[in-house]
């Protein structure tokens, strides 16, 4: 018979082993229950657990890339290659806005694209890895982007758009999804095309939409004013990018050439930082498709599409044949200059007005710092230009607004703006590029904490809610309850 010592140790023991069971039963139900919402997060939002519903989306890939990289031939192979040491710490580092979203293309595409990091002052081989021919200036501090025997390279600093007010860079936007996307796809294309910037007329720098051209699929270079001035054979398309001087007669010459051989060319000026260059060389030239650059500020004077008080920033109207570009029907243009047909135009030439006031505007001309003002009536602020002789198709775009390709306009407003929509549909439109060839992909405000709504849509956060505020805590409740009950009859 035993004992009553050995009667409460026994009770004691089995207790022990009750309350074991019972806290590994507990741990277990909640493992299946993370577990669960886990597979439900992965099925629903693209990602387990990343929670990344933010505009920035440092964590995560959007649906637009995961859809680019699901095209991508099974058995290709790229590489980006950080050629630096990755820090330990990302915060309030710009590599916080890069480093996790290149994460998520290599977990997403598995053996399509490879992520890694190599420092070439621990490693030199890696230069001659990636760049056997020696032909391409690969340096520390880059990324490096290959496809087979292509590369190219992305600097950390343009995966971002700027605000150009201030003296020094102060980041706006995160264009690292749209960068990187785009540079894949490009390495994987065929096709590629060239646009050249002609620089040393005071111009807009251009940064901006040369990473919109990149996105494209252009190469973007400059052109310096010279006396020996020449437009190289592979340019594609020709960018006198918000210039603020004259072109000199030996680049008249030129543009005349090039626009006689079928050239492509988009020319942007306003009224705002010189009001005294007529453009009496540019003029010349654009006459051989029948524009014109007046010399005159437009002012806006319909209520409705004034933005601002002094009515030299409003809102302008696309006409019908350019509507396609944009969803919209109207953009933003800012102290813009009148574009009309020239005086003795050719009878072969096709234009089109682009872009055109309210029939309220007026014309202004600013001489000696008094306003004189002229007709009141509808102003072209945008015309186009073509015709097919049957050697040459040349198309000729000149707005008299830098709304449309300004670093400061672009950066301000980011690249989905209604603008940046509709100068890029004019470059496809010039260059014959599909929709589908390039990756529309929008950038979005550092540091946003917006919901994002593409990726957060109502149903994946009620799923959220449900499983934070509903579905664990009432597990958790069960589980107390349980325990509770078991214990107090133990």
């Amino acid at each position: 018979m035993k004992s009553i010592k050995e009667n409460n140790n026994n009770t004691k023991n089995k207790r022990a082993m009750d309350l074991k069971l019972l806290s590994i039963s507990s741990v277990i139900i909640l493992l299946v229950i993370v577990i669960a919402a886990n597979i439900l997060f992965d099925k629903l939002l693209g990602g387990p657990l990343t929670f990344d519903f933010s505009a920035t989306h440092k964590n995560s890939i959007s649906k637009k890339t995961e859809e680019f990289i699901d095209t991508i031939p099974d058995g290709t192979s790229i590489r980006i290659v950080g050629l630096f040491d990755l820090p330990a710490s990302l915060e309030h580092d710009p590599l916080e806005y890069i480093a996790p979203l290149l994460e998520a293309y290599d977990n997403y595409a598995g053996d399509k694209i490879k992520v890694e990091y190599i420092n070439p002052s621990k490693y030199p081989s890696i230069i001659k890895e990636l760049d056997p021919s020696g032909s391409y200036d690969l340096k520390s501090g880059y990324y490096v982007v290959k496809n087979g025997e292509k590369i190219a390279i992305v600097d950390p600093y343009d995966c971002f758009s700027y605000d150009s007010s201030y003296d020094y860079a102060v980041p706006t936007a995160v264009l690292a999804e749209y960068t990187f996307s785009n540079t894949i796809n490009n390495l994987l294309s065929e096709k590629v095309k060239h646009a050249y910037f002609v620089s040393g007329l005071q111009e807009d720098p251009g940064y901006e939409m040369k990473s919109i051209l990149t996105a494209l699929g252009c190469e973007s270079k400059s052109i310096n004013v010279s006396g020996d001035f020449t437009i190289p054979d592979d340019c594609d398309i020709l960018f006198l990018n918000g210039i603020n001087a004259d072109i000199p007669e030996s680049v008249m010459l030129k543009l005349d050439e090039y626009i006689a051989k079928g050239g492509k060319v988009i020319v942007s000026v306003n009224y705002y930082s010189n009001t005294s260059e007529k453009y009496e060389n540019l003029n010349k030239s654009l006459a051989k498709v029948n524009l014109y650059i007046e010399d005159c500020l437009i002012e806006e004077n319909d209520p409705s599409y004034v933005l601002s008080a002094d009515y030299y920033e409003s809102y302008v109207d696309i006409t019908d044949e350019f509507k396609g570009f944009t969803d919209k029907d109207q953009l933003h243009s800012g102290f813009p200059r009148s574009i009309r047909v020239c005086d003795a135009p050719l009878d072969y030439v096709s234009t089109y007005p682009v872009l055109t006031t309210s029939d309220k505007a007026k014309a202004v001309n600013v001489e000696g710092g008094f306003l004189q003002y002229m007709n009141e009536g509808k102003y072209n602020i945008g015309m186009y230009a073509t015709y097919d002789d049957g050697n040459a198709n040349p198309e000729v775009f000149v707005f008299g607004t830098n709304n449309l390709t300004a670093d400061s306009y672009i950066s301000g407003y980011g690249y989905s703006d209604q603008n940046v929509l509709f100068i890029r549909g004019c470059v496809r439109r010039m260059l014959s590029i599909a929709p589908e060839e390039s990756l529309d992909i929008p950038s979005y405000p550092v540091d946003s904490h917006a919901i994002d709504k593409d990726r957060a849509t109502s149903t994946s956060i009620t799923v959220t809610a449900l499983i934070f505020i509903a579905i664990i805590p009432l597990a958790l409740i069960i589980c107390a309850t349980v325990v509770y009950n078991r214990r107090k009859h133990l």
